[in-house]
């Protein structure tokens, strides 16, 4: 049971002890409320974007892009990030667990970008 819960902690520390033994740690609800705040922009966007006068065709396809790729970025930080004891020893190292991360930001934000200020109309 020890081994199980310190591989699903980080530094020694679960999400279950912060919450249940009330802990104020730095550290402990930091990426809870990272991904809250990030969640928060994205509704004030998605309001800005429900009151818009017709959005157009291009609007549209760069928020699914944004909205995409930001879950692809939490799916594989968390896997890289969080759950690497599942990946062999010789593939734990920093450089590797971070690039499929960086190279989720770097396609969405290429992508995204590049949509929505393209000259292409639709039609």
């Amino acid at each position: 049971m020890a081994q199980h819960r310190a591989r699903n902690s980080v530094h020694g520390l679960s999400l279950g002890d912060c919450v249940s033994r009330g802990r104020h740690r730095l550290g402990c609800g930091g990426a809870f409320y990272t991904v809250a705040g990030i969640g928060f922009i994205i509704f004030i966007y998605d309001l800005v974007f429900a009151f818009a006068e017709g959005p157009t065709e291009q609007r549209r396809l760069t928020r699914h892009l944004w909205r995409m790729g930001f879950s692809f970025f939490l799916a594989t930080g968390i896997f890289f990030f969080g759950n690497n004891h599942v990946l062999p020893e010789m593939l734990r190292i920093p450089m590797f667990l971070s690039a499929p991360v960086i190279a989720v930001i770097m396609w969405t934000l290429f992508y995204a970008l590049s949509t929505r200020f393209s000259k292409r109309t639709s039609g």
